[in-house]
């Protein structure tokens, strides 16, 4: 599993995704591939990330989930949930799986401790406004 030192960065990186600081965030995401061993839980939790930033870098496609989250605490909570039973399921997921469905659930925390979506709400910046 990832050191405290990667989620510290797992947790600079979503603060730099989600303000769309993308060169920065990519710099992060570097650090955090260093650092990671080669286990799939890692290699699923850096795919998750890879894939919120590209996501993210287009914000225009309403299909992509991260593009579709809501300023809503009940709404985080139980994607936290969903993505918490996804990681933990070990008949069903594989290492990959549950290190992906990890990083959803970091977001997921990172999301309801900061109140990221409520400000885009307000700011007119977020699609669910």
């Amino acid at each position: 599993m990832f050191k405290l030192i990667s989620k510290i960065f797992a947790k600079r990186f979503y603060e730099l995704t989600l303000k769309r600081d993308f060169a920065e965030a990519e710099r992060v995401l570097e650090k955090i591939r260093e650092k990671a061993s080669k286990s799939g839980w890692d290699k699923g939790y850096i795919f998750a990330l890879e894939g919120m930033l590209l996501a993210y870098k287009n914000k225009d496609d309403d299909y992509l989930f991260i593009n579709r989250l809501q300023p809503d605490k009940q709404y985080l909570k139980k994607i936290k949930k969903d993505f918490e039973e996804k990681a933990r399921n070990l008949l069903t997921n594989s290492d990959f799986d549950r290190g992906f469905f990890s990083a959803w659930v970091d977001l997921a925390n990172h999301l309801l401790k900061t109140n990221f979506l409520e400000g885009l709400s307000k700011t007119g910046n977020s699609k669910t406004s």
